[in-house]
């Protein structure tokens, strides 16, 4: 008598295409760790491509030699500036954890007394651009990095007043732009649109705004 082949085909090919899905998916993040600041605070960090990236906001409000950063509130001061500042989000230390980080100015980001932890520092906009490379390259999203501890907590920004538009997330780089009018200067930022999931390209901003800053290792 002729057997029916058809009854254990199909179950043999779902099992097939399963095992090979599983085999062929790839670790998002080789490896994370830790790293701790000047202050005391710890930080997640992630092995993401061959960068290691802090994994939530910068906390310190003191430069790696132990020197305060200066706590700026008031809003006209903050845009009268010429110098390395921070501040918390609405003036509410608060925000420190529940709006992840502090603040800085364009200042602070490329001041040289090094505002990252021992080994880190504040990403050039060539390495934030390394690491929008590679996500794309490798078609991972920041859900799936957000789902391996990445932080994606939309903080705000500063200038003079404080703006929060819930639309991007916002970093400091370290490159300052060439264009300067009026003697303020500009730095770049790299931010990424959460509506339709993309970084944008070139952004930049006055120095003395303010924005969340997240460092990369040496």
């Amino acid at each position: 008598m002729k057997k029916n082949s058809k009854v254990w085909i199909f179950p043999l090919l779902l099992s097939l295409v399963l095992i090979i899905s599983i085999s062929c998916k790839k670790d998002i993040i080789i490896e994370s760790s830790t790293v701790t600041d000047i202050e005391g605070n710890i930080y997640k960090t992630l092995k993401i491509g061959n960068q290691w990236w802090m994994a939530e906001n910068l906390k310190t409000t003191k430069f790696h030699d132990g020197t305060p950063i200066p706590n700026v509130t008031d809003n006209d001061n903050w845009n009268r500036l010429y110098s390395s500042a921070y501040c918390w989000y609405q003036n509410d230390v608060a925000n420190k954890n529940t709006k992840g980080g502090a603040l800085y100015n364009g200042y602070a980001a490329m001041d040289s007394r090094n505002i990252a932890p021992t080994g880190w520092h504040v990403p050039t906009i060539d390495e934030w651009t390394t690491f929008k490379n590679y996500l794309g390259r490798e078609s991972i999203s920041m859900s799936d990095l957000e789902k391996e501890g990445f932080s994606t907590i939309v903080v705000g920004f500063r200038s003079g007043l404080f703006d929060f538009n819930g639309l991007a997330l916002s970093w400091l780089s370290s490159t300052e732009n060439s264009m300067d009018y009026a003697s303020v200067g500009f730095i770049f930022i790299q931010e990424f649109v959460l509506n339709d999931n993309s970084f944008t390209t070139g952004n930049y901003s006055n120095k003395y705004d303010g924005y969340s800053i997240r460092c990369v290792k040496d």
